[in-house]
C-alpha cells in the first residue's frame, strides 16, 4: 500500500498527526550539514595532499583514512548521526530531543494502534520505524531504537498482535504501513505493564537509561 502523504486508510481525526508523524520521519533521515563539517573534511584532505608531496608516508596514510572517513560523514550522516533518542517508562513511550525535551510521546493508557511504516530511504539512511498512536499524538520509533530497547518483546504480548506483518514490513523498501494491532484505549495498557515487570526487561531498560 503506497502512502504518500500518509493519510490512506488511517482515522480522519489523526490527518494532521500523521502528516506530523511522516515528516518526524522525513527529519530523522535529512541531511544537515555545518559549515564546520565541510571545513573538518576539506582541512585533512589539504593535509593528506601536503603530506603526500612532503613524503611522510605514516602521516599522509593517516589524514587519508580521517577524510575518507569524514566524506562518508558528509554524504551519509543520517546513518551515523542520532537527532532523536527513544524511551520507554511505566507511563508509555516518547521521544526525546537533544535538549531533553520532549519531541513526542503516546501514552500506554491511550495506544489504540500499532503499526510499522516503511520507506525508500534505504540503505544508508533508517527505512522501517514503529508508529504508535494514542487520543492525542504519535510516536515514530526507528528500528534502530527499536532493536536496542527490546520493543518487539514488550509489545509483542499484546493480544492479537501480528507478528507476520513485522516480516512482510521488514522486506519493504517502498513508503508503506502494515498494521501490527489495534483495540481500544486502555487495551494495552495491562499487557504492556506486565512485559515491563519482566526482570530481564527491566534491568535491560534501566541499563539503557543509565548508558544515555
Amino acid at each position: 500500500m503506497k502512502l504518500l502523504l500518509f493519510e490512506e486508510n488511517l482515522l480522519n481525526n489523526w490527518l494532521v498527526n500523521q502528516q506530523a508523524n511522516k515528516e518526524t520521519i522525513m527529519r530523522e533521515n535529512e541531511t544537515k550539514l555545518g559549515i564546520g563539517d565541510v571545513w573538518a573534511v576539506a582541512i585533512c584532505g589539504v593535509t593528506s595532499i601536503g603530506a603526500v608531496i612532503m613524503d611522510m608516508g605514516a602521516v599522509a596514510f593517516v589524514m587519508l583514512v580521517i577524510t575518507v572517513f569524514g566524506m562518508l560523514g558528509l554524504a551519509f550522516p543520517a546513518a551515523t548521526r542520532r537527532k532523536l533518542t527513544t524511551r520507554i517508562s511505566n507511563e508509555g513511550i516518547r521521544r526525546i530531543r537533544p535538549d531533553g525535551t520532549i519531541h513526542e510521546s503516546v501514552r500506554w493508557s491511550d495506544l489504540n494502534r500499532i503499526s510499522i511504516m516503511t520507506t525508500d530511504d534505504g540503505p544508508f539512511a533508517e527505512d522501517m520505524f514503529f508508529m504508535f498512536y494514542g487520543e492525542e499524538g504519535g510516536v515514530a520509533v526507528p528500528n534502530g531504537d527499536a532493536c536496542e530497547l527490546k520493543l518487539l518483546d514488550i509489545i509483542g504480548e499484546l493480544p492479537g498482535f501480528d507478528f507476520m506483518a513485522v516480516v512482510v514490513a521488514s522486506g519493504s523498501v517502498d513508503w508503506a504501513e502494515f498494521e501490527c494491532w489495534s483495540g481500544e484505549s486502555g487495551d494495552a495498557l495491562a499487557p504492556i505493564l506486565k512485559r515491563l515487570e519482566d526482570p530481564e526487561i527491566e534491568e535491560h531498560l534501566l541499563t539503557l537509561s543509565f548508558a544515555g
